[in-house]
């Protein structure tokens, strides 16, 4: 039992991959959206997405003639079409997850769409299941992309100047003194 026979081998990963997709699907939609790790989430969900099709391709070899592959890939199907509908609104999530947006770009957000998105302490089932707030993914898409592109320019901005700070040097108590520029790390 310890190790899987060849002809049961695919329906192992598949096994693995359908619990390791419902695990995921039930933490994911239980978390406080302000707690929820978007990136990781994504990352997860496409390895989930790699391991199904693994699996469709392991099973499909010999056309589906036998009976068990025959369920196993309305299995896959199954599994594969909410992974799809739960990927279609990851877009969303990661919109809202963005860690560049600053209070001005959620209050112009909330200005346009009339509304607030998402709450902190909202479930991100509760998130997902508001199908209206799909609808405002182009709005929250710019202004994410906006918010990126800003905060890379702040970013280099402030390299820029900590390299360029001034550093004074005291001479002693008569208060002279030099201030020089260090550009040591440019």
């Amino acid at each position: 039992i310890a190790v899987p026979s060849k002809p049961f081998a695919p329906f192992l990963a598949l096994w693995t991959a359908v619990c390791a997709w419902q695990t995921c699907f039930e933490k994911a939609l239980a978390t406080n959206f302000g707690l929820l790790d978007a990136e990781a989430l994504a990352e997860r969900v496409a390895r989930i997405a790699a391991e199904l099709r693994a699996s469709r391709a392991a099973l499909s070899g010999d056309g589906g003639k036998r009976h068990p592959e025959k369920r196993a890939l309305l299995i896959i199907d199954r599994v594969a079409r909410e992974l799809g509908a739960f990927d279609a609104k990851l877009p969303l999530v990661m919109a809202l997850k963005c860690a560049e947006l600053r209070p001005r770009h959620w209050q112009q957000i909330s200005r346009e769409a009339g509304r607030d998105l998402a709450s902190e302490h909202e479930r991100l089932r509760d998130v997902l299941e508001d199908n209206t707030r799909i609808r405002w993914l182009p709005l929250l898409q710019r202004t994410t992309a906006r918010a990126r592109r800003e905060h890379a320019i702040e970013t280099r901005i402030g390299a820029l100047h900590s390299a360029w700070e001034a550093t004074r040097i005291d001479f002693g108590p008569d208060g002279a003194s030099i201030t020089r520029l260090d550009a040591a790390s440019c």
